[in-house]
């Protein structure tokens, strides 16, 4: 035993021992369910030793008090947090994957495909508008605004769920809004 070890034994014994006692009672009434204080303690006589090696400790009853409740307040926060022991681990095979197949991402592809020219094959103001609406989220009112529609004028295809539906399922869109009357 060196002779530095020898000193920090019996700064130990001299000025940390002492408050074990009390220590553990105070933990105990404190910290009922933190689980076992006798792993506590140790860690807090470990981490004051530390704490020693650095540098002096002016206070070491303040001091190992300050670092077991901070222990007991990490080992509850955990408690928190942990699986409860009547659950079952979960079999991540078990787990569905929202991941589309090959067959669907093609055919999701091939849809946005079909939406895109859809858009592209409007009138240059229908399709404007479309995209105000639909793809920047804008109200009838803030379309309006933007493209200077007077207060008489509307935008029936998009107020009308049918006219919405219809871009995506008539083949050939631009017959759909030629023949319907916009006041644009």
């Amino acid at each position: 035993m060196t002779p530095h070890d020898s000193e920090q034994a019996r700064w130990f014994v001299d000025e940390v021992l002492p408050h074990e006692k009390e220590l553990r009672a105070w933990l105990q009434s404190r910290f009922p369910r933190a689980g076992d204080v006798d792993d506590l303690v140790q860690e807090a006589f470990t981490r004051l030793l530390k704490a020693h090696e650095s540098g002096p400790v002016v206070n070491p009853r303040a001091y190992l008090f300050v670092i077991t409740r901070n222990l007991a307040l990490n080992q509850l926060r955990h408690l928190r947090y942990e699986r409860p022991p009547d659950v079952e681990e979960m079999d991540p095979l078990s787990i569905a994957d929202d991941v589309n197949s090959p067959p669907e991402s093609i055919a999701k592809k091939e849809e946005l495909q079909q939406l895109i020219k859809a858009i592209q094959s409007l009138p240059n103001r229908c399709r404007q508008v479309m995209t105000l609406r639909k793809i920047y989220g804008l109200s009838q009112k803030e379309v309006a605004v933007r493209n200077a529609f007077g207060d008489d004028d509307y935008i029936p295809v998009l107020a009308n769920p049918d006219g919405q539906v219809a871009v995506f399922r008539n083949p050939n869109p631009k017959e759909f809004f030629l023949t319907n009357t916009f006041s644009f």
